[in-house]
């Protein structure tokens, strides 16, 4: 998936309207990837951490996490706690689950 980041031209001055209402929109619209991409940039690994989010893989969501820049996790820091903690209560309920069955 090849996607590339349009940058907002300055508009002439002599522009019509509609030239200068599309002008805006583009400049409103963000285009990221979506699924299991390939790639090693933030976009690519965070629509890979939304696949694993949604397939109930937190681990893998995680893992993907990990190999963010610096910045970008700083940015997610709260979404990766609560990840966190899901993946923590889920471990703790396969264990009493786990042991009910042994009694």
């Amino acid at each position: 998936l090849d996607l590339v980041q349009r940058r907002r031209q300055p508009v002439d001055e002599n522009a019509g309207f509609l030239q200068n209402l599309m002008s805006s929109a583009e400049s409103l619209v963000k285009v990221r990837p979506i699924g299991a991409v390939e790639g090693k940039g933030a976009p690519e690994t965070v629509a890979r951490m939304e696949v694993a989010v949604n397939q109930g893989d937190y681990a893998k969501a995680l893992s993907e996490y990990d190999t963010l820049p610096e910045a970008v996790k700083a940015a997610g820091a709260d979404f990766a706690g609560k990840l966190k903690a899901r993946l923590e209560v889920e471990k703790l309920i396969d264990s009493l689950i786990a042991g009910a069955m042994k009694a």
